[in-house]
Protein backbone atom coordinates (compact mmCIF):
# COMPACT_ATOMS: atom_id res chain seq x y z
CA UNK A 1 0.00 0.00 0.00
CA UNK A 2 0.99 3.29 -0.90
CA UNK A 3 1.68 6.07 2.21
CA UNK A 4 -1.18 8.99 1.55
CA UNK A 5 -3.86 6.30 0.40
CA UNK A 6 -6.25 5.61 3.91
CA UNK A 7 -6.01 9.00 4.63
CA UNK A 8 -6.88 9.69 0.89
CA UNK A 9 -9.68 7.68 1.14
CA UNK A 10 -10.58 9.06 4.60
CA UNK A 11 -11.25 12.82 2.79
CA UNK A 12 -12.89 11.29 -0.23
CA UNK A 13 -15.37 9.00 2.07
CA UNK A 14 -16.45 12.80 3.84
CA UNK A 15 -17.33 14.72 0.87
CA UNK A 16 -16.26 16.46 -2.42
CA UNK A 17 -12.45 15.98 -2.98
CA UNK A 18 -10.18 17.62 -5.43
CA UNK A 19 -6.55 16.47 -5.49
CA UNK A 20 -4.16 18.88 -7.10
CA UNK A 21 -0.79 17.37 -8.31
CA UNK A 22 1.92 19.48 -9.36
CA UNK A 23 4.24 18.37 -12.59
CA UNK A 24 7.67 19.41 -12.00
CA UNK A 25 11.31 18.17 -13.43
CA UNK A 26 13.34 16.60 -10.53
CA UNK A 27 15.99 19.67 -10.30
CA UNK A 28 13.22 21.79 -9.70
CA UNK A 29 11.05 19.88 -7.00
CA UNK A 30 14.35 19.11 -5.30
CA UNK A 31 15.60 22.72 -5.43
CA UNK A 32 11.99 24.29 -3.97
CA UNK A 33 12.45 20.84 -1.36
CA UNK A 34 15.69 22.50 -0.17
CA UNK A 35 14.51 25.91 -0.12
CA UNK A 36 11.75 24.83 2.01
CA UNK A 37 14.19 23.28 4.67
CA UNK A 38 16.28 26.23 4.53
CA UNK A 39 13.35 28.75 4.96
CA UNK A 40 12.63 26.42 7.89
CA UNK A 41 16.07 26.43 9.61
CA UNK A 42 16.37 30.65 9.34
CA UNK A 43 12.82 31.11 10.93
CA UNK A 44 14.47 28.62 14.06
CA UNK A 45 11.85 26.58 13.80
CA UNK A 46 12.65 22.79 15.48
CA UNK A 47 14.25 20.60 11.97
CA UNK A 48 14.54 16.74 12.56
CA UNK A 49 17.15 16.70 9.29
CA UNK A 50 15.42 14.66 6.75
CA UNK A 51 17.14 11.80 5.28
CA UNK A 52 18.74 13.28 2.15
CA UNK A 53 16.79 10.60 -0.22
CA UNK A 54 13.16 11.56 1.43
CA UNK A 55 12.53 13.87 -1.65
CA UNK A 56 13.41 11.26 -4.39
CA UNK A 57 11.65 8.79 -2.47
CA UNK A 58 8.47 10.70 -2.18
CA UNK A 59 9.25 12.15 -5.77
CA UNK A 60 9.51 8.57 -7.15
CA UNK A 61 6.20 7.19 -5.74
CA UNK A 62 4.29 10.10 -6.64
CA UNK A 63 3.58 8.28 -10.01
CA UNK A 64 2.44 5.50 -8.22
CA UNK A 65 -0.09 7.36 -6.10
CA UNK A 66 -1.37 9.39 -8.90
CA UNK A 67 -2.13 6.20 -10.59
CA UNK A 68 -3.60 4.43 -7.19
CA UNK A 69 -5.92 7.89 -7.53
CA UNK A 70 -7.50 6.96 -10.37
CA UNK A 71 -7.69 3.56 -9.78
CA UNK A 72 -9.30 3.54 -6.36
CA UNK A 73 -11.31 7.03 -7.67
CA UNK A 74 -9.91 8.27 -4.26
CA UNK A 75 -10.95 11.76 -5.54
CA UNK A 76 -14.12 13.27 -7.29
CA UNK A 77 -11.72 15.63 -9.39
CA UNK A 78 -7.78 15.35 -9.85
CA UNK A 79 -5.75 17.95 -12.12
CA UNK A 80 -1.72 17.93 -13.13
CA UNK A 81 -0.72 21.21 -12.52
CA UNK A 82 2.15 22.96 -14.09
CA UNK A 83 4.61 24.95 -11.55
CA UNK A 84 3.69 27.92 -13.73
CA UNK A 85 -0.04 26.96 -13.14
CA UNK A 86 -1.23 25.78 -16.47
CA UNK A 87 -3.85 22.83 -16.41
CA UNK A 88 -1.91 19.51 -17.90
CA UNK A 89 -4.53 16.97 -17.12
CA UNK A 90 -8.21 17.21 -15.46
CA UNK A 91 -10.66 14.61 -15.08
CA UNK A 92 -13.62 13.75 -12.74
CA UNK A 93 -15.92 11.85 -11.64
CA UNK A 94 -19.25 11.59 -13.18
CA UNK A 95 -22.69 11.59 -10.95
CA UNK A 96 -22.34 7.20 -11.41
CA UNK A 97 -18.53 7.23 -9.85
CA UNK A 98 -17.04 6.52 -13.41
CA UNK A 99 -13.75 8.94 -14.64
CA UNK A 100 -15.52 11.25 -17.65
CA UNK A 101 -12.29 10.61 -19.67
CA UNK A 102 -10.20 7.58 -19.39
CA UNK A 103 -7.37 7.83 -16.53
CA UNK A 104 -4.29 9.11 -17.58
CA UNK A 105 -2.59 11.13 -14.81
CA UNK A 106 0.10 9.16 -13.90
CA UNK A 107 0.81 9.02 -17.76
CA UNK A 108 0.58 12.45 -18.12
CA UNK A 109 3.21 13.76 -15.06
CA UNK A 110 5.32 11.18 -15.96
CA UNK A 111 5.25 13.15 -19.89
CA UNK A 112 5.61 16.63 -18.04
CA UNK A 113 8.78 15.63 -16.26
CA UNK A 114 10.38 13.86 -18.92
CA UNK A 115 9.59 16.40 -21.54
CA UNK A 116 13.65 17.35 -22.80
CA UNK A 117 14.41 20.83 -21.16
CA UNK A 118 15.94 23.43 -24.13
CA UNK A 119 18.92 25.11 -23.27
CA UNK A 120 18.35 28.23 -21.28
CA UNK A 121 16.23 26.12 -19.13
CA UNK A 122 19.23 23.55 -18.54
CA UNK A 123 21.68 26.72 -17.86
CA UNK A 124 19.20 28.40 -15.47
CA UNK A 125 18.88 24.57 -13.49
CA UNK A 126 22.58 24.54 -13.09
CA UNK A 127 23.03 28.37 -12.21
CA UNK A 128 19.70 27.85 -9.54
CA UNK A 129 21.67 24.85 -8.18
CA UNK A 130 24.90 26.56 -7.48
CA UNK A 131 23.18 29.55 -5.65
CA UNK A 132 21.56 26.39 -3.18
CA UNK A 133 25.01 25.25 -2.97
CA UNK A 134 26.40 28.35 -2.01
CA UNK A 135 23.77 29.33 0.56
CA UNK A 136 23.72 25.78 2.20
CA UNK A 137 26.96 25.31 2.28
CA UNK A 138 27.18 28.85 5.06
CA UNK A 139 24.69 27.77 6.57
CA UNK A 140 25.30 25.41 9.99
CA UNK A 141 21.90 24.63 10.73
CA UNK A 142 21.91 22.50 7.41
CA UNK A 143 22.50 19.27 7.93
CA UNK A 144 26.25 18.24 6.33
CA UNK A 145 24.49 15.36 4.52
CA UNK A 146 22.07 17.73 2.83
CA UNK A 147 24.43 20.31 2.01
CA UNK A 148 26.70 17.30 0.38
CA UNK A 149 23.52 15.80 -1.97
CA UNK A 150 23.02 19.70 -3.28
CA UNK A 151 26.24 19.91 -4.32
CA UNK A 152 26.21 16.53 -6.01
CA UNK A 153 22.81 17.52 -7.53
CA UNK A 154 24.65 20.58 -8.94
CA UNK A 155 27.10 18.97 -10.48
CA UNK A 156 25.03 16.56 -12.56
CA UNK A 157 23.11 19.79 -13.50
CA UNK A 158 26.39 21.58 -14.61
CA UNK A 159 27.20 18.53 -16.49
CA UNK A 160 23.70 17.76 -18.11
CA UNK A 161 24.31 21.45 -19.14
CA UNK A 162 27.66 21.50 -20.56
CA UNK A 163 26.29 19.32 -22.81
CA UNK A 164 24.27 21.23 -24.56
CA UNK A 165 25.72 24.54 -26.25
CA UNK A 166 22.72 26.94 -25.90
CA UNK A 167 23.05 25.75 -22.04
CA UNK A 168 26.93 25.81 -21.93
CA UNK A 169 27.03 29.53 -23.36
CA UNK A 170 24.85 31.16 -21.24
CA UNK A 171 27.15 29.28 -18.03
Amino acid sequence: SLPGLPWLARLHAAGNLTVAIVASEADRSRQGWLARIEQAAALGLGLDAPHPNAHDDVYDALPALTAAIETERLAHRLEIVAPDGRSLYLNRLDTQGAWVDPPRAAARLVEYRERPLDGPALADAALRWITLGVRLSANATIPRALVARTLAWGDDAAHRARLDARAAQRL
